[in-house]
């Protein structure tokens, strides 16, 4: 079971005056915990664009993301996407280099 919450935290920064924290869990059999993570943006919808990362980092894409491991699911932060407003998928890496998609949740952006 996967959740989306959207935080919001009013800040004055010039043009965007609200920062969204958004927030996706993104759980995972037990048999997938050593496997890369995923975090991506929707090009299509079975194509996606974004980056992998380790289970073992708390901050990602320059800090844009922060992450939280649990014992069976990883939740990621976002303050800013890295990649603009859309779809983002959270997932595993396969052995065969295609995604596990996870979880998925719409992530404005403030740009």
């Amino acid at each position: 079971m996967c959740f989306i919450a959207l935080f919001t935290h009013l800040l004055r920064t010039g043009t965007c005056e609200t920062v969204y924290w958004q927030t996706l869990t993104c759980p995972y059999k037990d048999t997938h915990e050593s496997l890369q993570r995923v975090w991506c943006r929707q090009t299509s919808p079975e194509c996606c664009t974004g980056i992998t990362f380790s289970h073992t980092d708390r901050s990602v894409d320059g800090g844009k993301l922060k992450v939280t491991q649990g014992s069976d699911s990883f939740t990621v932060v976002a303050v800013e996407p890295g990649y603009g407003a859309g779809l983002y998928w959270c997932g595993m890496l396969s052995r065969n280099n295609t995604i596990i998609r996870l979880a998925e949740g719409y992530f404005h952006s403030c740009k």
